[in-house]
């Protein structure tokens, strides 16, 4: 199996994806339904999300297959980054076609025995900035742990 057939969308792959979304949030809500909710008064540091996007997304090529140094830069900065927030962070890495892919993993809070996982990805799809799918879920990670 080669990174086209892995990342080409499908019908089947879509709904699934949808289906997951649907189920993860429908336990989320019910594991916290009577739970009082806490509201934060700390705001993200817009220069400091700015700051990360601009490091995702004005890259001197496009985070795609095709650019395997370019990933690798922006895996390197997303793990210094998320490095400090986290108990530990490693790089996952994987072999497609000869080549050599990287995700990140951060954990924290180690010492709980429930886990939450959250993802998002960091690569593009074809030739383009990948700024308001894959750079702002990443970024948002960010902010999320700032406040």
């Amino acid at each position: 199996m080669n990174l086209k057939n892995i990342i080409k969308p499908t019908r089947k792959k879509l709904f699934l994806l949808v289906g997951l979304f649907i189920i993860a949030g429908a336990f989320l809500l019910a594991s916290g339904k009577n739970k009082s909710i806490q509201s934060s008064k700390t705001v993200a540091d817009t220069a400091l999300v700015k700051e990360h996007l601009t490091a995702l997304t004005q890259t001197a090529q496009f985070r795609n297959h095709k650019n395997i140094d370019q990933l690798s830069h922006i895996a390197d900065y997303i793990h210094q980054t998320f490095a400090p927030y986290g108990d530990s962070t490693a790089f996952q890495e994987y072999k497609v076609d000869g080549k050599i892919y990287k995700n990140v993993i951060t954990s924290f809070g180690t010492e709980n025995t429930k886990r939450i996982i959250i993802g998002a990805h960091y690569d593009v799809c074809g030739d383009q900035q990948g700024a308001d799918d894959n750079a702002t879920g990443v970024t948002a990670y960010w902010s999320s742990l700032e406040c």
